[in-house]
This record gives structure tokens, C-alpha cells and sequence, in this order.
């Protein structure tokens, strides 16, 4: 049985699952070049046509149900605009109301999705994909779907938070023994992620970018802007209430003459307390359950850290692409996110030597990368399949040692990236507890990157090139038999030095969605000017004279 799963919002994607296996996942923006790029997923479709060959496709999901065909008619124009539009603007006002009026008038809600379904179904004929069955998914429901992947468990609380979708802000799912025993929904004027949003591109910040502000809010300081904030904010028994003053422009007043740290500062911490206040409420002290999280609220590494933190759960599961992009997802199971392209020697030899390129081919390349890491070199690393979601996981990543506390700096500026985020550690598993605390409930999660954790002692003296001002980490923690070769580099390298971490930063420079071809891992190569590129089995070291 072929499933085929479609997100064709502002982050657009394609998973292929033939009966319970994932053949693939992947975003369009990784072909397209165009960071978040939205609209309808032809290139994403199109490499899954290699996957899909002549079978039929026995049933497809498209995230989305309401308010979407408008935008799936003029896929082109819709496509074209920026994915970075600023959130405050009259364009996205009148996509969100259109939304919410579309999804709670049941006869337009009806022609609405009678349209989009021809407009898909018209799109899957062009391309020559067969089909039985189109269905539509509601986007809080697939997202909490995603979440429940990761983990099988028979008591839990799930909770999707994003700004909106099918005119929702949210959904809270609890259940206990195959049975939903509470839900709860949100509107999309009730929505956390939607002022948190906003907040950002008050500060210059764009649509994705969050995690800058959260980042940006360890070098704030407390002010009267938190209780400015936490007034808009409201929970009582498990409602969750946004006062939309926030939208207005003698609020937007208050926040002038306040520097953008304090303001990250009073955004973050007022966040995070009204989120932990919100969850609590559906949890007793006595009876622990796992806890399932997706939406792009989620991405939020420091709300993730504090309900860890808080000891509620048994275990605390991150979908690892949390934001709309991951609504394609469409498996029961997620075992690992190498799910994209991938590409053989014999393929990069050829285009090595097609561009004339001066390379070395290295048998037992880990072992070469780990000595020249211990060097102190920057090695970007493009090998297998390329990973699902925001993170790079060890398949199209940029690695360096742990031990120098200037590599913000300057690497950033390789990059073209702000000066202030951190860079994140990979470490190898059996050393987790020497690192981090707190990783009992997020082992699982961790492997993903989805979590910051407090850091040891040990890790901080050791490692401070990938230690946050506030003492934390966001760990990618490896196995063998997760990622082999990653794996094997950091095996290699504890041996030389000692250390069980590296620096892992995405492969890409700012703006830009993580490379997926060998052609685009050689072009950032350059631009960036890194040391060395271990590309498959071969090795390129960056000269002025290529």
C-alpha cells in the first residue's frame, strides 16, 4: 500500500510511505533553493516519482482543509511570494481572517474543499501520478499525528501550538489506553505563536526566525515589558487567552525606547511561564504521562527544556520538523529523518572531475575527518541521505571542534549568520549524562536537536565553543546504529582528543535552505571558505586558486 502525503502552505513538502516504511520525506525548498518555499510541491513530487514509478498511489493526504483553495488556484503567484512575509502586514491579517471564516461556515468550508480537491487532483494528473483516494487533514490533528510518531505509549497528553491552521491556533489531545479521554481546541484569536510572531518582526525579524529571538533573549535583562506582556497573556483552567491588543499601534508604543534584548528577554520568559502554566493544567502530580509536541511553537528549544525540567513526564517527545513543513509526514513510526536524496560516488566523481576540481579519494574518510578536526579544521561533511526537518544531522553538516570559545564569532561570519546564536553540539550517546542533565525523558527527542539541556561541568569546561550564555546546549545525541558514519567520526575523534562532541551547524549559508546536491554542497563550500569538504568518500581542501 502507497501513501502519499502533501503540504503545499508556506513550507511546503512530500512523504511517500509504501505500507509501514517511509520511502521518503522531504521539503521543496531543499530543490527549489528558496528558503520555506510555499505553494504546491512539484520538485519535492518529482523525485518522488522515482520512488513512485508506475504504481498507483492507493491514498493521499493534503494537510489542510479550510481556507486553502484560493491559494492553490493561483499557485503560481502564491509561490512566488515570500515565505518571509512579515506577519503584521494587511496580507497576512487577511489570509488568517479568511481562514477562520472559511472553517467555521460549513457551506463554504464545503465548496472550499470541492475546489481544492480539483485543483489537486488536476495538478496529480499533469504529473502523471495515479491515484484512488484524496483526503484533506486537519492541520492541528496531523500535526498531533506527526508527534505521535516517535514514541508508543499508552497515557498521553499531546499538544499542537502554532499560529494557525483550519482557523485554530491549537490542540490538546489526552489518552489512556487507545482512548481520547480530553481534547480541546483553540482559536486562531487565541493563538501564543501568533504573538510571539509578532513580537519578532516588531524587533526586525522574520517570519522562521523565532529562534533568533530566543536566542537574542539571554542577553536581556528583566523590565517592565514583562508585565506589559504577561497581561496580554492569560490561562485558567486550561484555556488559553491572547488578548489581540497586541496588534494595536498604542501597544506596539509601549515597547519603544526598550533595547531588542530586553524585549526578547520579556517575550521568552513571559512565554514560557504562560505555556507552562497552560500544560499543567491538564497533568496530575501523581500519575506521569508522555508528552507528545508539534506545531511550529514547538520549535521553541527553551519551552521544550523547562516542561522537561518541570518532571510531569514520563518522556517528552519534539516532532523533529515541527512547523507546517512537517505535516506531510504521514507514517505511524519515525525512526530516523534520512529520508531525502542521495547520491553515489561514481555520481560525485563525476562531477568532481567535470569541474575540474582537485580531490583525494579516502577509503577510510572518518578517520581522516576526525584527525583533521582534532587540527582545529572546519570540515563540511555531504554524505548519504540528506536529513527531514530544520536540523542538520550529521548528513549535511558543517563540523569543528568543541574547545574553541571564539567560534561564534568567527564562523558566523563565514556563514553570514548572527553573531549571537549559538552553534549546537553532536555528542556520542553513552556519554549523554556526562554531558547534560536531565536526559532521562528526552533521550529519544535529543537525538533530534529538538531540546536544549543544561550543560555539566564537565561539558562546559571541555566544550565551550557550543555552550549558550545561559549555560545550556541544544544536543544532537548518536548512535551507531542512527548515523554510522557521524558516529564513527566522533568515535574516532574522542580517541585523538578526549572529547565526545563536536560543533554541528547546518551546511548552508544564511537565508538558505541546507544543501541537498553535491552541486550545491560545493558551491557553499567555496562561498563559505571552509578548510576541507568530505563529499561521500573524497576529500577537497579550499584553496584562493581553484
Amino acid at each position: 500500500m502507497l501513501t502519499l502525503g502533501i503540504t503545499d502552505s508556506h513550507d511546503a513538502s512530500v512523504t511517500l510511505v509504501e505500507d509501514e516504511k517511509v520511502l521518503l520525506a522531504v521539503s521543496e525548498e531543499r530543490f527549489t533553493r528558496n528558503k520555506m518555499q510555499q505553494g504546491f510541491p512539484f520538485e519535492a513530487l518529482r523525485y518522488a516519482q522515482s520512488f513512485i514509478q508506475d504504481r498507483r498511489i492507493d491514498k493521499v493526504y493534503v494537510a489542510g482543509r479550510s481556507g486553502r483553495a484560493i491559494f492553490r488556484i493561483f499557485n503560481r503567484l502564491y509561490s512566488r511570494t515570500s515565505a518571509s512575509k512579515d506577519i503584521l502586514s494587511i496580507y497576512s491579517r487577511m489570509a488568517c481572517g479568511l481562514e477562520s471564516l472559511i472553517a467555521h461556515t460549513p457551506w463554504v468550508r464545503d465548496i472550499d474543499c470541492l475546489l481544492s480537491a480539483w485543483v489537486i487532483k488536476r495538478r496529480l494528473k499533469a504529473m502523471r501520478i495515479p491515484y484512488r483516494l484524496i483526503e484533506f487533514s486537519d492541520h492541528h490533528r496531523q500535526h498531533i499525528l506527526t508527534a505521535r510518531s516517535g514514541l508508543s505509549s499508552d497515557y498521553f497528553l499531546a499538544v499542537s501550538l502554532d499560529a494557525y491552521g483550519d482557523g485554530k491556533s491549537g490542540l490538546v489531545v489526552e489518552s489512556r489506553q487507545g482512548k481520547i479521554t480530553q481534547e480541546r481546541q483553540y482559536s486562531h484569536k487565541n493563538s501564543l505563536a501568533h504573538f510571539y510572531g509578532s513580537i519578532c518582526a516588531i524587533l526586525g525579524f522574520k517570519e522562521g526566525e523565532e529562534g533568533k529571538v530566543m536566542a537574542l533573549a539571554d542577553y536581556g535583562k528583566k523590565s517592565r515589558l514583562c508585565e506589559i506582556f504577561a497581561a496580554v497573556l492569560g490561562v485558567n483552567s486550561g484555556n488559553l487567552k491572547v488578548n489581540n491588543v497586541y496588534r494595536k499601534k498604542h501597544f506596539l508604543k509601549k515597547i519603544t525606547g526598550y533595547s531588542r534584548e530586553d524585549v526578547a528577554y520579556a517575550l521568552q520568559v513571559t512565554t514560557e511561564e504562560t505555556v507552562i502554566k497552560f500544560i499543567r493544567n491538564f497533568v496530575s502530580e501523581s500519575n506521569k504521562p508522555d508528552l507528545f509536541l508539534s506545531g511550529g511553537f514547538f520549535a521553541n528549544i527553551k519551552v521544550t527544556q523547562l516542561l522537561n525540567e518541570s518532571g510531569l513526564f514520563e518522556r517528552i517527545f519534539v516532532f523533529p520538523h515541527m512547523g507546517d513543513g512537517g505535516l506531510s509526514f504521514v507514517a505511524n513510526k519515525l525512526e530516523n529523518v534520512y529520508l531525502g536524496p542521495e547520491y553515489s560516488d561514481e555520481y560525485i566523481r563525476g562531477l568532481l572531475n567535470a569541474k575540474r576540481l582537485v580531490y583525494s579519494e579516502e577509503e577510510g574518510i572518518e578517520k581522516k575527518i576526525a584527525s583533521l578536526l582534532a587540527q582545529g579544521k572546519v570540515v563540511a561533511r555531504f554524505n548519504g541521505r540528506m536529513e527531514f526537518g530544520p536540523r542538520s544531522l550529521g548528513n549535511r553538516s558543517i563540523l569543528y571542534r568543541t574547545d574553541d570559545p571564539t567560534v561564534n564569532n568567527w564562523l558566523n561570519m563565514k556563514l553570514e549568520r548572527a553573531e549571537f546564536m549559538p552553534f549546537a553540539p553532536v555528542t556520542l550517546f553513552e556519554f549523554r549524562n556526562r554531558c547534560y542533565k536531565n536526559v532521562r525523558a528526552v533521550e529519544v527527542t535529543a537525538k533530534f536537536m529538538t531540546v536544549s539541556l543544561e550543560c555539566t561541568d564537565e561539558m562546559k569546561n571541555i566544550s565551550p565553543g557550543v555552550i549558550h550564555i545561559d549555560g545550556t546546549a541544544r544536543p544532537q545525541l548518536v548512535r551507531e546504529e542512527d548515523n554510522p558514519s557521524c558516529y564513527k567520526i566522533l568515535k574516532e575523534y574522542h580517541k585523538i582528543t578526549g572529547i565526545p562532541s563536536l560543533l554541528n551547524t547546518s551546511f548552508n549559508m544564511h537565508n538558505e535552505p541546507i544543501v541537498c546536491s553535491p552541486e550545491d554542497a560545493i558551491a557553499t563550500f567555496y562561498e563559505a571558505q571552509l578548510d576541507y569538504l568530505a563529499i561521500g568518500r573524497f576529500l577537497l581542501k579550499w584553496n584562493k586558486v581553484r
